[in-house]
């Protein structure tokens, strides 16, 4: 079908409003997703910083947001403040252990590249094998950032 003739058959103001639609139609659609993007770029953000709720307090007007209060009846039901400090005092509990696991961990290591210095020794050139202390660098270093970590943790937080 040929459209170049009906061309003539729609007003000049009709065309220039559908213009005008068309590119406010684009701004529109362009702000919108800036928008959103923005938006999700500060989602992303504060729950990269470990703030959630942050972000729904903001928009709150100056009020408890609902789900907040959800969580506090929540914890309230589970028996309010003891609740809390039972759950700090097993954290701290953990802590421990997990600090108490990797220094165990750190020995084992020692010991090993102990006896793989007394291999060494014992049979010289034969034992071909690289040197413990150098392989294990990495990962001892880790294990004491970790422990390191954990203890500062436990004397800042508890």
């Amino acid at each position: 079908m040929n459209f170049e003739g009906m061309d003539s058959l729609v007003p000049k103001q009709v065309k220039n409003m559908v213009d005008k639609y068309k590119d406010d139609m684009s701004v529109y659609i362009s702000t919108a997703l800036d928008k959103h993007e923005n938006e999700n770029s500060i989602v992303k953000f504060l729950y990269d910083l470990n703030l959630p709720y942050s972000l729904e307090a903001s928009n709150s007007n100056g009020e408890i947001p609902e789900s907040i209060w959800n969580k506090i009846n929540a914890i309230q039901v589970k028996g309010g403040t003891s609740f809390i400090l039972n759950q700090m005092e097993n954290v701290e509990k953990k802590n421990q252990q997990i600090a108490d696991r990797l220094k165990e961990i750190l020995r084992s290591i020692t010991t090993e590249e102990e006896n793989d210095n007394d291999c060494r020794k014992t049979h010289g050139d034969k034992w071909r094998r690289g040197p413990s202390n150098v392989n294990n660098i990495q990962f001892k270093h880790s294990l004491i950032d970790f422990t390191s970590k954990i203890i500062n943790l436990s004397l800042n937080f508890f």
